[in-house]
């Protein structure tokens, strides 16, 4: 193993002992426990070598995790600190907010400014143990460009998934239950446009934005994270938050523009201090209890996952892989839903417990059991009467459910599989890192194509035309005039791929030319294409 090497007064290098030949277990296990240390880990400085690649990719998505998503995931499973436990996955009137905090975390990451993150202090150290050089070697330069393109796909994937689902017209108003000083702002936000509705402009004249209020904010204790509290700049936060809604859409939904629901939001919009809806201490001479219920019942009824339903599939064995029968679990949901529910709650109103159990529970089942028994006799009697109710249970215990046809037709297929001839594939041979094109400086040969050659002003050829022809030039593909004119856009591409293949078959596992599926440019025309085209058009096409 090699000795830690120190840093001496100089501040040069200095390694203790002699440099002996070592494993990448090895160099990852005295990494780590360097890194575990906290006096040690300030002081370490990593030589090209020591760091094996996979322990700088585990520690860049632990960075992440402490960072961003372990946070926000656990938000995310807490229950509603109002309405209690029984309330969990049910965060609709904090989601709002909580995107806004989402998001400005996401700026620090974003152009590199995670190198400034505390918690990617340990990633940023184990790069000094690897090797500089091309994205191709994968080195130091590699680590750059995947870390900015994991941020760029964290962005990417947050606005479609949650900032294009939640920040819009009709959810907006759910911030009237959350934080008091953003319920406070979106009940001015909506007074105002709801005034500058009822004014006449001239033609020239825009409707003036609501100028909301230029200092930091804490958030309630609810968001608090392991870092503490959550402190975010109000304006910076409702800018972002409405920066996408249409206020005259918003006044017109079914629960702002209700006649008690509008005069308690104005009422809270011109509260002296921020009134929060669901802590009373806050209400001052305001009397919003029905406006309270009303909210409850329209917002916070909408869960933010289904975390809860799922949990109940798998208390049940609902799902048809853990080998139970469908009769048998269709009669797990009956006795559930229809029998140990509604015992529990007619227990509760006989007994003053929060559990029932041992001879107290045996004593109450029985009993409910025999009331339930007049209800099932006389559910069998508007059935049609007992010869009915055993033909119904029959048909729902027969095997000829398509549930059962299906399961046996693709067993039937699973069979056949298995005989045919097995190929390995690619993904699943031992190999090197997966160097992509986005990070590998290589383009996408699927990009070349007639929809993506936009013809600029003053060209007479399109951009993808043009790269491609240059390309064409730059390897010295030989093309006869009658070739240049007659061959397709897609089948001078061909050519391309085709000298490609031969570049690369000595050096990569290639079996044929439809295995390359990227290039590197060699002429200026392509490049230009890649630096300035490439990115756009995958992110346009959700890669």
């Amino acid at each position: 193993m090699q000795a830690s090497p120190q840093i001496d007064e100089d501040g040069a290098d200095d390694v203790d002992g002699e440099e002996e030949d070592g494993t990448d277990e090895a160099r990852a296990n005295e990494l780590v426990e360097a890194q575990s240390a906290d006096n040690d880990a300030s002081s370490l400085t990593l030589q090209p070598g020591q760091t094996p690649i996979v322990v700088a990719q585990l520690l860049f998505f632990r960075s992440f995790c402490d960072f961003f998503q372990t946070d926000n995931f656990a938000f995310m499973m807490k229950p509603d600190p109002a309405l209690g436990k029984r309330s969990f996955g049910h965060l609709a009137r904090f989601i709002l907010e909580r995107i806004s905090v989402m998001h400005f975390q996401i700026c620090q990451l974003e152009n590199g400014g995670y190198k400034t993150v505390d918690e990617y202090k340990s990633y940023i150290k184990s790069l000094q143990g690897i090797h500089k050089g091309g994205v191709k070697d994968v080195c130091a330069d590699y680590f750059e460009k995947t870390a900015d393109l994991f941020i760029k796909r964290i962005r990417q994937d947050f606005n479609k998934h949650v900032r294009q689902y939640w920040l819009t017209d009709d959810k907006i108003h759910y911030m009237l239950g959350g934080d008091k000083e953003h319920a406070q702002h979106i009940c001015k936000w909506m007074t105002h446009h709801a005034e500058q509705a009822v004014i006449e402009f001239d033609d020239d004249e825009l409707v003036r934005p609501f100028p909301f209020v230029n200092r930091e904010v804490t958030l309630s204790s609810f968001h608090d994270n392991q870092r503490g509290s959550i402190t975010l700049n109000l304006q910076s936060s409702m800018e972002y938050i409405t920066s996408g809604v249409d206020p005259s859409v918003v006044l017109k939904n079914e629960f702002v523009k209700d006649e008690d629901n509008w005069q308690c939001i104005q009422r809270m919009a011109d509260a002296e201090q921020p009134v929060d809806l669901f802590d009373p201490s806050t209400w001052g001479d305001l009397d919003l209890k029905e406006f309270q219920y009303r909210f409850a019942c329209a917002v916070c009824i909408h869960p933010t996952h289904q975390q809860l339903s799922e949990s109940y599939v798998q208390a049940l064995a609902l799902v048809a892989l853990t080998g139970i029968g469908e009769f048998r679990r269709g009669n797990r949901i009956e006795s559930t839903s229809g029998f140990l529910r509604y015992f529990t709650e007619w227990a509760a109103e006989i007994v003053d417990t929060k559990r029932l159990q041992g001879a107290m529970k045996a004593e109450l089942l029985l009993t409910y059991m025999d009331k339930f028994q007049v209800w099932g006799d006389r559910a069998i009697e508007l059935l049609g009467g007992p010869k009915v109710f055993e033909e119904m249970m029959n048909h729902m215990k027969s095997v000829e459910k398509q549930s059962d046809v299906e399961r046996a037709e693709g067993l039937e297929a699973f069979k056949k599989g298995v005989e045919l001839d097995y190929s390995v594939p690619n993904a699943d041979k031992t190999a090197k890192v997966d160097v992509t094109a986005r990070v590998g400086g290589r383009l996408t040969l699927s990009l070349l194509i007639l929809k993506n050659d936009t013809k600029l002003s003053g060209e007479s050829e399109g951009i993808v035309t043009k790269a491609v022809h240059a390309e064409l030039k730059a390897r010295n593909i030989k093309l006869t005039e009658n070739e240049m004119n007659k061959l397709t856009l897609r089948n001078k591409v061909h050519r391309i791929r085709a000298h490609e293949f031969k570049e690369l078959r000595t050096t990569r596992d290639l079996k044929q030319e439809t295995d390359v599926s990227d290039v590197e440019p060699w002429s200026v025309e392509m490049k230009a294409f890649l630096n300035e085209k490439q990115d756009e058009l995958l992110a346009a096409k959700g890669k």
